[in-house]
């Protein structure tokens, strides 16, 4: 029985060590909906990808943002992040989870940018140009897919033979 025991503990604490192994990091990802009111119909959509450094509900800095893509019925865009991105206003921030929020991308020297307002008003332009203009616009946070560890099936069928050997055992 003993020896079972110390079967059970080794197992648990693999278990252990292979779940810890498992953490990743990936991008903060932003999802945004809204409604169309002028220039466009029905809803538009965004996403957001900022690096994995950011912390959702706070200010957003220029080194954290890596791409913005716009689209609505009226047109769509995408800007990378690259060298030629200028800025966050000052404040911008993401809700930890879902909500409006004050926001402005801008992509210097081209006349396109973002603005989303607290109250949920939306605009956008490109080329200088405005595309879309709405209402109720409100961010989501993409919840990170967890990653099953490659090891931890592997670990739940020793586990299962360990039983059905300590089972045979006793009958």
């Amino acid at each position: 029985m003993a020896d079972n025991m110390n079967v059970f503990k080794s197992l648990f604490g693999a278990a252990a060590l292979a779940l810890a192994a498992g953490n990743a990091s990936a991008n903060v990802v932003y999802d945004w909906m809204g409604t169309c009111t002028e220039l466009c119909t029905g809803n538009a959509t965004a996403v957001l990808t900022l690096a994995d450094t950011y912390t959702p509900g706070t200010a957003v800095a220029n080194a954290d943002f890596l791409s913005f893509s716009f689209s609505s019925s009226n047109g769509s865009y995408t800007v990378p992040g690259d060298t030629v991105f200028s800025e966050f206003t000052s404040g911008s921030s993401l809700p930890d989870f879902f909500g409006a929020t004050g926001i402005y991308i801008d992509y210097p020297g081209s006349g396109t940018y973002f603005q989303h307002w607290s109250n949920g008003a939306w605009n956008t332009m490109i080329g200088g140009s405005e595309l879309a203009v709405g209402q109720e616009g409100s961010w989501t946070l993409r919840t990170p897919a967890v990653p099953l560890p490659a090891s931890l099936p592997l670990l739940l069928a020793g586990v299962a033979g360990m039983g059905a050997l300590s089972r045979r055992r006793k009958g």
